[in-house]
């Protein structure tokens, strides 16, 4: 989840504030978890607008592809992977290939990030949850 203290709002004199939209300088994320770089596209009858999403929210991505139509396509997806995930001292941004939700044994919901390179990640669950103890999965995106 992201937030944004009222100082950095932009006004721009309530120009550019239609439709419920507000504009802000800088964003923050509190929690030390992925969050999701979402490219979308609408097609219009003779041009393209591309627009980028961000959710820390599994199920908002799920509602952000469920959303999808003829005009409003989803084009890319990354996933931006703090370093405590990926062994690594930084922040790491991948394209996402495969996003799984599973529950463990305890009833704890595990998700399990696939990347371009391969790699899979997750969060969630019981730490001590093996592969094998795990039940049927339910695949949320998947790059075709």
């Amino acid at each position: 989840m992201f937030r944004a203290h009222e100082s950095v709002a932009v006004d721009f004199m309530g120009l550019l504030a239609a439709d419920g939209y507000s504009y802000w300088r800088v964003v923050e994320s509190e929690l030390n978890t992925p969050w999701f770089h979402v490219r979308i596209v609408f097609t219009h009858e003779d041009w393209e607008e591309s627009r980028i999403l961000m959710t820390a929210e599994v199920y908002m991505l799920e509602h952000i592809l469920s959303l999808q139509a003829g005009d409003m396509t989803v084009t890319d997806i990354h996933v931006v992977l703090p370093g405590w995930m990926t062994g690594r001292d930084e922040w790491s941004m991948e394209r996402l290939t495969e996003l799984r939700n599973i529950e463990d044994d305890n009833r704890f919901i595990i998700t399990l990030y696939t990347v371009e390179s391969g790699k899979t990640y997750r969060t969630g669950g019981d730490e001590r949850s093996k592969r094998g103890q795990l039940k049927e999965s339910r695949l949320i995106y998947c790059r075709s």
